[in-house]
């Protein structure tokens, strides 16, 4: 990546809020006179139905038709996306890496969690780079908040950078006047190989203790077993 380039990754499956995100971000970004590249990678790891796969490929048509971002340009590249995405994410966790003290793994984490529990957080973006390549990422409506709000810390861009000031200006006010995440408990499912190494983690959203529990899932939803 260039230096001093910003790339933004972002999913949705509503095309209202892909048409508002990428407008108010573009809108930011010639403020703030930063470089801007957004890439849409899907909502989440995509099922293998023939529905799901004509759904992602007309919501690429249309942010292609509509010259809203860049995509990932098919089914098949967003798969691929997130396969290696959950591998990184399993190569951390193997090396005993925290997202205490690990940034990289942090962001990896939340887009595991995104995209496993796409039916509490449906949009979602992540930022990085500037001269710091420093990562931010929350889901779209605290994001979509802070960019409508950008008047009151745009200044701090010039000194702290882009992502910096976004992240510090997201962490002003608290979780409940922005997102529906805190009428829920936070959740994270390690890769299946892994679960057995951590008896205690770090939440990647509010940054509490987590305690270890074991999941059962069905069709119907899921339930927990403390261990």
């Amino acid at each position: 990546m260039k230096a001093g380039r910003h790339i933004c990754l972002y999913g949705s499956e509503n095309l209202e809020w892909i048409r508002n995100f990428t407008k108010t971000m573009s809108s930011v970004a010639s403020t703030a006179n930063i470089p801007l590249k957004m890439v849409y990678v899907g909502e989440r790891k995509p099922s293998s139905t023939e529905k799901a796969k004509r759904h992602i490929q007309s919501v690429i048509a249309t942010i292609a038709e509509e010259k809203l971002s860049h995509s990932l340009p098919n089914y098949t590249s967003i798969w691929f996306f997130r396969e290696r995405l959950e591998a990184m994410l399993v190569s951390k966790l193997k090396q005993r890496k925290t997202a205490e003290d690990d940034h990289v793994l942090w962001c990896l984490i939340s887009l595991h969690n995104y995209a496993r529990f796409a039916t509490k957080f449906e949009e979602w973006a992540i930022f990085f780079g500037g001269e710091n390549e420093m990562f931010v990422m929350d889901s779209g409506t605290r994001i979509m908040k802070a960019l409508g709000e950008f008047k009151n810390w745009k200044e701090d861009v010039k000194q702290d950078g882009f992502e910096s000031a976004l992240e510090k200006y997201m962490q002003r006010y608290p979780m409940n006047e922005s997102s529906d995440q805190s009428d829920t408990s936070h959740i994270f499912v390690p890769p299946p190989t892994i679960g057995e190494l951590y008896d205690m983690a770090s939440c990647t959203i509010c940054r509490g203790s987590m305690e270890k529990y074991i999941m059962f899932q069905c069709n119907s939803g899921l339930s927990f077993v403390k261990k």
